[in-house]
């Protein structure tokens, strides 16, 4: 044989220390790779799950178009009036207890209550559902 001709025996035996790091590489790299999922789907399922149902919804209210009710006089029977209502995030809502005090003082109302509704609220609905605090607020109270 040529000297520069070489077989795929003695290509294989040059190779094979790189070929072993190699492996070893992906072994690791497949290892922590499943033990990170394993981690988190067995360990802390439950609780990604409990954060991904309370960040699921959203709620946006849109307002609808609404007419009149006429008769067939053309009289009104129902009319359209605006209604204003209080409401509080609970995620944006950093200092609650100091919000509740402005608040109270304005709609006429215990902060007590109001920081106990928010509180419940996000308990049971999530930090990204809005609290009504007080519906049909007057004109002063707005």
């Amino acid at each position: 044989m040529s000297q520069y001709m070489t077989t795929s025996e003695e290509d294989a035996k040059v190779y094979l220390p790189r070929f072993r790091i190699l492996y070893a590489a992906i072994g690791i790299t497949a290892l922590l790779v499943i033990s990170r999922l394993w981690y988190l789907q067995i360990i802390q399922g439950t609780e990604l799950r409990q954060f991904s149902e309370k960040n699921r919804v959203k709620e946006t209210k849109l307002a609808a178009p609404r007419g009149l009710f006429l008769d067939r006089e053309n009289r009104v029977l129902v009319d359209n009036l605006p209604g204003f209502d209080t409401s509080i995030s609970p995620q944006y809502a950093t200092k609650l207890n100091e919000t509740a005090e402005q608040m109270a003082d304005v709609v006429g109302m215990e902060s007590k209550k109001i920081v106990e509704e928010v509180k419940r609220s996000r308990r049971r609905d999530g930090p990204f559902r809005p609290v009504k605090i007080k519906d049909n607020l007057s004109l002063d109270e707005v």
